[in-house]
């Protein structure tokens, strides 16, 4: 069977910690394997950067890393749409934080 494994950079039970607020995923799409690299067998690591604002919002999405542009575009367009749990902006809670994650392609079988 063919996988992705999305990793989440300083994440433990689905939170990601970015800046003073623990991040959690109120939806998360799956970035989509290029068929072609798929088929190819090839596989990859996407390193993203982003923002996520108080509302659970993501914005300016941006690949810091990956060794295939297809992945890249994938996981970009796959982040565009995460939404993570809103949170009230404080003294001590930003408005946003920036969160980064990686995300692995692998076209093996397991």
């Amino acid at each position: 069977m063919k996988s992705i494994l999305a990793v989440l950079v300083l994440s433990l039970c689905g939170l990601v910690q970015a800046d003073e607020v623990n991040l959690e995923y109120q939806s998360k799409l799956r970035p989509k394997y290029p068929l072609a690299l798929l088929k190819s067998g090839v596989s990859g690591k996407v390193r993203l950067e982003f923002n996520v604002h108080n509302d659970g919002s993501v914005t300016d999405i941006v690949a810091l890393e990956s060794n295939h542009r297809e992945f890249a575009n994938s996981a970009i367009y796959a982040a565009s749409r995460w939404r993570f749990k809103p949170w009230e902006a404080s003294a001590g809670q930003p408005v946003v934080v920036t969160a980064n994650v990686e995300l692995y392609f692998n076209g093996g079988s397991h």
